[in-house]
Order: structure tokens, then C-alpha cells, then sequence
């Protein structure tokens, strides 16, 4: 723990992992709000989701060619002029066009920010890489609970828009601990590579897995306000409040589950997690009670923390010279994934009611288990072929 703290970039990091989490999910703990100020409909709400995933798509396509023409630092400070633009577009319209495009610069600069700080960090820590990764994704969560908490203060305040304040504030730092720091040149050496990046079948499995992740964690984060709003009991906890409840679990299980993968390794660890998954959105759907979906809601938490970070490091694992660019295309899925995903329970939503995220949990979990299923069988081929004594540790992220 010592060395992290004394690793510069691993705290931008961390910030930045932080404000970012508090950035998306103060939107999707507002929600309600949101749609009676911009006068959206669910299919319309939805899209919110669709122009953030647009925004971080372009980052990651943009990436290769800003970086060779800005570097790393400069690229960064761009990000958060682009940032404050976008939370100028949010809180200082009332037209739901410019709060697309704000969410949408603000999806350029988070995409920015994720993609190079994890590659970054993953490329230049000479060990506790998995360690470091997980806790900084960790920092996603911790900022994602805080969300709640500033939505509720500005609902209290009289206005919405008073939660951005202390996203401002903590862009405006992001901008003077970027100025200060000396980037290591870890993507130009990545560049100067001959090999041709190796696409085949496990790419395409990490790929599945990826697309269908966001319609777990991206649906549980942004959509239950809604639900708790519409059929919820607000004498148990405010509407604005109730996502607390998910990344708090979520945040908890992501510090542990480190910890319990390295022990029964990557593999057994996804699927085990993605089996209670499954078991607990089959409960939901059974009882839909009001207790039974918190209940539910805190447990899909636990289940899902640790399935990013983990994957993510065993993804690099599989193309280990090439960890910049398969962490790219790995946040391009998830991007993708987030934007089809969140577009299509806005349209479910909005067909069936609310009341339909339940199923939609359990059907995302069949399908996560049978991606993996298949994905840890073409692991087994692969460590097959290799042979024992040249085969990488698929066990462990360290």
C-alpha cells in the first residue's frame, strides 16, 4: 500500500476513477428530475445513456491518433476542457439537445481518462498490477455512492444542478495534478511493436462478454431510481438515495473480491459470481416486493464488483503484448454494450413498465454464464496448446 501512495499517477487515477463516478451516477440518481425538467420520456431517457456511450466511443476511436499528436499529458488536460464544457451544457440549459451534448463531451472526456489511466497504470507498475487496477476501479464505486448523497443535498437545496458543484471542483483539481506530473512514455513503446494485434476466438469471446456486462451493472446503476420511484417505498429510503445502496456493495465487494479471486482463481471466480448473480435475480422475479428488490438490488452489487477489474486484467493477460490496445477495445465493447444496452431497457421500460428490470437482470445472467462457460473452455484450449511450462499464470492478476 505504501508504494501506491507514492505513485503519482496511480492517484490521478484514483481521482479521476472517483469523479467519474460520481459524474455518471449523480445523472441516473437524478433521473426523475432530470426527465420532468427536460420533459423526457423513458424511451428518451434512454438516450442519455446511448450519447454517454457515443462520446466514450470516440475517445477510444481518437485515442492512437491524439495520443501521437498530444501525448498523454496533453491529451488528458484536453479531456478536461472538454469535461467543464460539457457540465456547462448540463446545468445551463433547459433544452434536452445540449443536455445530449453535454453528456456526450462528458463521455468523450471519462472515456479519455478510463482508457489511458488503466492501460497506463497496468503497463507501468512493475508489480501489484491486478492489486492497483482493482482498487482504482474501486474508487469508480466509492464516487458512484457519493452521487447519491450530493443528489440529495441539491434536492434539498431546491435545484438538481447544485449536485454538479463538486464535480467542478474535483475536474478543477484533475487539472492541477495532471499539470504537475511527468508521464512515463509507456504507449510509445507499445507503438513501436511489429506484431499484428492476434483477433480470434478468444478476442471474440472477451468481446461478448464485454457487450453484455452494461446490462448488469450500467442497468442496476442508472435504472433503479426509476424503479424505486414507480414502485418503491419511499418510507424506507428516498428514490434519489436508493443507488447508495448498490455501489456501496458494490464498492465493498470490489475491495474483496481481489482477494477471493486470487485464491480460487480468475475463472472459478466469474463463475460462481455470475451463479449468485443469477440466483438473485431469479429471487426478485419471483417476489417483486419492495424489500425483496432492495434486498436484491444490494446483492446484484456483491455479484458484479469484482467481474470488471478482474476481467480487464485476465484480457490483457491473454495478449500481454498488447495491453494498451486490447484494454481500448475492451472499453470500446463495453461502450457499446452500455450504449445498445441502457437504449433497450429505455424501450422495454417504456412498453412494459418499469416493472420488466427484474427479467431483464435474470436473462442478462443466463447469457453472461453460458459467454463464460464458453470463454473459460477456449481458456482451457489455449493453456492446452501452449503447454505447461510456457502457459501464462491465468490464476493471477498480481
Amino acid at each position: 500500500m505504501n508504494v501506491m501512495l507514492k505513485n503519482k499517477e496511480f492517484h490521478v487515477g484514483c481521482l479521476a476513477f472517483f469523479t467519474i463516478g460520481m459524474a455518471v451516477n449523480i445523472i441516473f440518481s437524478l433521473l426523475p428530475d432530470i426527465r420532468a425538467t427536460f420533459e423526457l420520456s423513458y424511451a428518451e431517457a434512454g438516450n442519455v445513456m446511448v450519447v454517454l456511450q457515443i462520446g466514450f466511443i470516440i475517445s477510444l476511436i481518437a485515442r492512437t491518433k491524439l495520443l501521437e499528436c498530444l501525448k498523454m499529458k496533453k491529451l488528458l488536460l484536453v479531456a478536461v476542457g472538454v469535461w467543464l464544457t460539457g457540465i456547462g451544457f448540463i446545468i445551463l440549459s433547459s433544452d434536452k439537445y445540449f443536455l445530449y451534448a453535454g453528456i456526450a463531451f462528458s463521455g468523450f472526456s471519462y472515456g479519455t481518462f478510463q482508457n489511458l489511466l488503466s492501460a497506463y497504470i497496468v503497463m507501468a507498475s512493475e508489480n501489484h498490477t491486478g492489486k492497483r487496477v482493482s482498487l482504482m476501479n474501486a474508487f469508480f464505486g466509492i464516487g458512484s455512492i457519493t452521487a447519491p448523497v450530493m443528489a440529495s443535498l441539491a434536492l434539498v437545496i431546491g435545484n438538481w444542478r447544485f449536485g454538479y458543484v463538486p464535480i467542478v471542483i474535483l475536474v478543477f483539481i484533475l487539472l492541477s495534478m495532471v499539470r504537475n506530473i511527468q508521464f512515463l512514455p509507456v504507449f510509445e513503446t507499445e507503438n513501436n511493436t511489429k506484431e499484428s494485434f492476434p483477433f480470434g476466438l478468444t478476442f471474440i469471446c472477451i468481446s461478448l462478454f464485454v457487450l453484455v456486462y452494461p446490462m448488469t451493472e450500467f442497468t442496476a446503476g442508472s435504472w433503479f431510481s426509476e424503479y424505486w420511484h414507480v414502485l418503491g417505498d419511499e418510507n424506507i429510503v428516498p428514490y434519489s438515495m436508493v443507488t447508495a445502496f448498490f455501489w456501496l456493495s458494490f464498492t465493498i465487494g470490489r475491495l474483496i473480491a481481489g482477494k477471493i479471486a486470487d485464491h480460487i482463481g480468475n475463472m472459478p471466480f466469474m463463475l460462481h459470481t455470475t451463479l449468485f448473480f443469477m440466483l438473485i435475480s431469479a429471487i426478485w422475479l419471483k417476489t417483486d416486493h419492495p424489500i425483496i428488490a432492495l434486498l436484491s438490488l444490494i446483492g446484484i452489487g456483491l455479484a458484479l464488483a469484482g467481474m470488471f477489474p478482474i476481467f480487464l486484467i485476465q484480457a490483457g493477460e491473454f495478449f500481454p503484448k498488447h495491453v494498451g490496445t486490447i484494454t481500448s477495445w475492451f472499453y470500446f465493447f463495453l461502450s457499446v454494450g452500455g450504449m445498445t444496452s441502457q437504449k433497450f431497457v429505455g424501450e422495454m421500460a417504456e412498453i412494459y413498465g418499469i416493472s420488466v428490470l427484474p427479467l431483464i437482470f435474470f436473462g442478462s445472467s443466463i447469457f453472461l454464464m453460458i459467454v463464460l462457460l464458453f470463454l473459460s473452455k477456449e481458456r482451457r484450449r489455449m493453456i492446452q496448446e501452449k503447454g505447461s511450462a510456457d502457459s501464462p499464470n491465468w490464476d493471477s492478476y498480481d
